[in-house]
């Protein structure tokens, strides 16, 4: 097992303990007494007496759907002409307040499957990967408990969602429950949809999977190399996927490997090997993740290695 895969399979067993832990007592809002925030592609319901504060913020990696609060929170930039600034926080909560920070983020080195810093609990929203991490007290904003989900989008594994709820008591208790009762209330639009594990749903994947090399081959042509199934085939390179090319080719194996996670999710790990057990041998390999709607939605290089080059003699070798 590789280790991204293994990866994915320690997450699912950290999913599932979790599950079984928190399978009773979920909090739910009350019919009648809810409001709905909207922004695409995601929908949560919070309590009707919470109000909705919406900045235009984009960043590098960032961007702001929205704050949810029972008390009013101030733009956190500072906009004039032509210039913008933004800051940390920007506001204190006052006695028994709430307010959830909204944010969407991507980034080139990252997806939602690999775990944030801190003390985290793996969770599943809708058949995908999602993580819990408790941020204890917050000096910036005067929290005495701060919380924060990261949760996979159903149409890409590297942008995903984070909503940070900060609490102030003294009267924690009911806060939490209320924000559980809203994490638990979130959904997508177009909703998640489930895998098919079985032998339709390994056909569907290998048709996604051949969209994804039929594309891919056209700015890079070793992606031809693999298969849409199961499978192996040699094949003549002179580089690897985004590598640097070789003056002379290699003969490679292409293999080909889809499975079903425990999550809604394929994946196909495509591996290509040279070199036998020696010395120049190596490996290149990358795992997509293919949802139930047929797309390709993530990828994740585990290994890397380059093609060698043609051996130059040393000069104290003899014929």
């Amino acid at each position: 097992m590789d280790r991204r895969a293994a990866r994915l399979a320690t997450l699912a067993l950290l999913v599932a303990t979790a599950l079984a832990g928190a399978a009773v007592g979920i909090s739910r809002l009350a019919p009648g007494t809810v409001s709905t925030f909207r922004s695409a592609p995601l929908l949560l319901d919070y309590p009707a007496s919470w109000r909705v504060f919406r900045y235009p913020v984009v960043a590098s990696f960032f961007s702001l759907h929205g704050y949810i609060a029972t008390f009013p929170i101030p733009d956190p930039c500072t906009r004039t002409t032509g210039t913008i600034s933004c800051g940390v926080g920007g506001y204190e909560l006052p006695e028994n307040t709430v307010v959830l920070t909204i944010l969407s983020w991507s980034t080139p080195w990252g997806n939602i499957l690999t775990a944030p810093d801190g003390d985290v609990v793996a969770l599943r929203i809708h058949g995908l990967p999602a993580w819990r991490r408790d941020l204890g007290r917050d000096r910036h904003t005067g929290a005495d408990r701060a919380i924060e989900w990261s949760i996979a989008r159903p149409d890409s594994l590297n942008n995903w969602v984070t909503i940070k709820a900060q609490m102030r008591g003294p009267d924690i208790e009911p806060l939490e429950r209320q924000v559980d009762a809203v994490i638990a209330s979130i959904r997508w639009e177009p909703p998640v949809v489930p895998i098919d594990r079985g032998p339709i749903g390994r056909l569907g994947a290998s048709a996604a999977l051949g969209r994804y090399l039929e594309s891919a081959a056209g700015s890079d042509p070793t992606y031809s190399c693999f298969l849409a199934a199961d499978g192996e085939r040699v094949s003549e390179i002179d580089h690897v996927p985004g590598g640097m090319p070789v003056t002379e080719a290699a003969h490679v194996t292409c293999s080909t490997e889809l499975a079903p996670t425990d999550f809604e999710l394929w994946t196909a790990t495509l591996t290509m090997r040279w070199g036998g057990d020696g010395e120049r041998a190596g490996r290149w390999q990358v795992v997509l993740y293919i949802n139930g709607a047929g797309d390709v939605i993530g990828s994740a290089t585990t290994q890397a290695d380059e093609l060698p080059g043609p051996v130059v003699p040393s000069r104290d070798s003899h014929p």
